[in-house]
């Protein structure tokens, strides 16, 4: 679980079970584990690939129901930066990585590509063509691309800071 990031533990190799005003004084104090920042990195990748497959198969979906039924987009799918796999991440316990470059260049495109979701949307709701909505599709996949470059991008960060440390 380090290996993937998480910096959240519990169990007896923590300590014996607590008293609740002892668990939420332990729990504000902010205690975490060292989980590792390239494993989280790789999640939030994969986390964004699933949201992208989840929004692309109900656009999908919606496209090729009939004409009355096409505004039903299911919206389960997380369409603000904040609140998406990535915004956990950015805003979350990714917080850590503040100040790394490929971090920081996260957050425009991030925005740019739930306004684009949002816009497609809109776009199925109001009934526009499969080509206009198409379009759409196209410029958000450019920008998932981005997101994803950025991510990967900031997996050398760490790398690169502990390189710094080490001379």
């Amino acid at each position: 679980l380090m290996k993937a990031g998480c910096t959240e533990a519990q169990g007896y190799w923590m300590g014996r079970p607590m008293p609740l005003h002892a668990s939420l004084a332990y729990l504000k104090s902010g205690k975490r584990w060292p989980g590792s920042p390239i494993g989280l990195l790789h999640i939030v990748q994969l986390d964004h690939l699933q949201w992208r497959r989840n929004f692309m198969e109900q656009v999908i979906a919606a496209l090729y129901a009939p004409p009355n039924q096409r505004g039903t987009f299911q919206n389960e799918i997380k369409l603000s930066p904040r609140h998406g796999p990535l915004g956990f991440a950015h805003y979350g316990p990714g917080g850590a990585f503040e100040g790394l470059p490929g971090y920081d260049a996260l957050e425009k495109p991030q925005e740019e590509l739930h306004a684009l979701s949002r816009q497609i949307v809109m776009a199925l709701e109001k009934g526009a063509p499969r080509h206009e909505i198409t379009w759409l599709l196209r410029r958000m996949t450019l920008k998932s691309g981005m997101v994803l470059n950025l991510l990967q991008e900031t997996e050398l960060d760490p790398l690169l800071l502990m390189g710094a440390t080490a001379d």
